[in-house]
């Protein structure tokens, strides 16, 4: 994660300093936002910091479901056991975009909230390469004309669909995951930019000294 310009972020800019604010959140009491982000909303009415938070459950539960499909499918003797492992694979970029989340719901600062923009990126990229896939194997490898989705062996424990309406649907699945995150893009990006500030060059030296 390093790479992904967080000691950039930690020298160029620093934190402002903002303080939670607390709300009342259905039956107990929640920090939906801080005193500079207070202001600010994603969604039209939800707010920033709160959208941030969500973005990141739901990338963790975004990887977690599309491993489990995966391993699932590997169970499936209607597909070849490698097509699975691509994806598998493909979905690299994916695991590394939530372990950034992750590691921002440990510790919010100026240099993790720096790569949370470059999860949703890889999030996106993943999700077309994965998309991509599914077209190569099911247009040209996968003969049937039938898709049948499922484990086992008995074919009564398959959901059948067109070979057409099967690639349709994984590629709308792609297409709204792809506009997600890709509005998901620019709300990480403002609240960024919202919770930090320029350092001047003392500040910068001195931050330096401080790091080695």
């Amino acid at each position: 994660m390093n790479a992904l310009n967080q000691p950039n972020d930690d020298l160029e800019y620093k934190d402002k300093g903002a303080e939670a604010v607390f709300s009342n959140c259905c039956c107990c009491i929640c920090q939906c936002s801080d005193t500079v982000t207070k202001d600010e909303v994603c969604c039209f009415f939800v707010p920033l910091k709160a959208g941030v938070v969500f973005i990141a459950i739901f990338t963790v539960c975004l990887i977690a479901w599309q491993i489990s499909q995966q391993f699932f499918l590997m169970l499936n003797d209607q597909v070849k056991w490698w097509y699975p492992f691509v994806n598998v694979i493909l979905y690299i970029p994916t695991y590394t975009g939530a372990a950034i989340f992750v590691s921002w719901i440990g510790k919010d600062d100026v240099a993790n909230r720096g790569a949370l923009f470059c999860s949703c990126i890889l999030v996106v990229i993943s999700t077309a390469l994965v998309a991509a896939w599914a077209i190569i194997y099911f247009v040209w490898i996968y003969k049937q004309e039938y898709v049948y989705y499922g484990w086992g062996t008995p074919e009564s424990g398959y959901l059948k669909f067109q070979k057409k309406y099967y690639l349709f649907r994984e590629l709308l699945w792609a297409i709204i995951i792809i506009c997600a995150y890709s509005y998901f893009i620019c709300v990480t990006m403002r609240y960024r930019d919202l919770l930090r500030e320029k350092r001047n060059e003392d500040d910068k030296k001195a931050h330096g000294i401080r790091m080695k």
